[in-house]
C-alpha cells in the first residue's frame, strides 16, 4: 500500500530511491558518488516541484527526466563522456550505434553554426537546465524573447537535422 505524501519530491525519496539507485548503477555512476548524485536529484526535484503537473506526466516520468538530467550533468562536470562502447551496447545493433554517434556529431556541428545568441540560449536551456527567466537575466533580454530565440534555434536545428543527405 502506497502512502500519500505531501509532495512529489518526497515521493522521489520514499518510493523511487531503489529505482533511481538502480538507474545510477546501470549508468556506471561510481558507488561512492551515488548518494551525492541522489542528493542532487532530490534538490532538483524540490526546486522543480512547483512546475510538476500530474496532467502532463506521471511522477515516475518526472523522476526519470530529473534523474537523467542530473546524471548527464554529473558526467559532464567530470569531463567524462559516455564511452562509445556503452552507446553501442545500448543500441540494438552496431549500425544504430554508429548512426547515433553520427547524429550527435552533426548536432554539435549545427549548434556551432547557430548565431551566438541562439547558441547561448540553447546551451543555457538544455545544458544548464535554466528557465527562460534565468536565461533572460543572464543575457539581459526579456523572458518572452528568450523563449522565442530558443524556439527559433531549435526549429533551425530540427530543419538542418532532418534534411536528406
Amino acid at each position: 500500500m502506497t502512502t500519500s505524501l505531501s509532495s512529489p519530491a518526497e515521493q522521489v525519496f520514499h518510493e523511487y530511491r531503489g529505482r533511481v539507485f538502480g538507474y545510477l548503477a546501470g549508468k556506471n555512476v561510481p558507488l561512492s558518488d551515488r548518494e551525492d548524485v541522489f542528493g542532487e536529484i532530490l534538490l532538483k526535484a524540490a526546486r522543480q516541484e512547483q512546475r510538476y503537473d500530474s496532467a502532463k506526466a506521471s511522477v515516475s516520468t518526472w523522476v526519470y527526466m530529473i534523474t537523467r538530467s542530473v546524471v548527464t550533468d554529473y558526467f559532464r562536470k567530470r569531463k567524462q563522456e559516455y564511452p562509445l562502447s556503452e552507446i553501442l551496447a545500448s543500441a540494438e545493433n552496431i549500425e544504430e550505434g554508429i548512426v547515433y554517434e553520427e547524429e550527435l556529431s552533426e548536432l554539435a556541428k549545427q549548434l556551432a553554426n547557430l548565431p551566438e545568441k541562439e547558441r547561448r540560449v540553447v546551451i543555457l536551456r538544455l545544458h544548464q537546465d535554466m528557465s527562460y527567466a534565468g536565461i533572460a537575466r543572464v543575457l539581459g533580454i526579456s523572458e518572452t524573447n528568450a523563449s522565442t530565440i530558443y524556439s527559433r534555434a531549435v526549429g533551425k536545428l530540427r530543419k538542418k537535422m532532418t534534411k536528406p543527405l
